[in-house]
């Protein structure tokens, strides 16, 4: 997946801390940063980013990244299948091929 560049800098909003996982869903490509340590997660569709309160999803902020020329609608299933999705995938206590390395159990050569 190509980065966004000038989107991907309009959703900086959450600081250095953030962990940033790409996904597509439906054929959209989609980034989903979560910074535990500040309670803020972050959606980026390409042409709006929403921020979240980790807590309980109660939106923060909306960023427009360029002129849309209709109605936009952001998927708020989206935000919560890639949270969900990226939680599991990230989750030390379940292993997986994503998260198998940095889990210690197998050091690479």
């Amino acid at each position: 997946m190509a980065a966004r560049g000038a989107a991907r800098r309009l959703c900086d909003a959450t600081g250095g801390g953030a962990r940033l996982d790409q996904g597509r869903v439906r054929g959209r490509e989609y980034e989903l940063a979560m910074d535990t340590s500040a309670g803020r997660h972050t959606l980026d569709d390409g042409a709006v980013c929403v921020a979240f309160r980790a807590e309980d999803h109660a939106v923060l902020e909306v960023k427009v990244s360029k002129l849309l020329p209709s109605e936009h609608v952001v998927s708020l299933w989206v935000y919560h299948t890639l949270r969900h999705l990226f939680e599991g995938i990230h989750d030390p206590r379940r292993i997986n091929q994503v998260n198998a390395v940095t889990h210690g159990e197998f050091e690479p050569s």
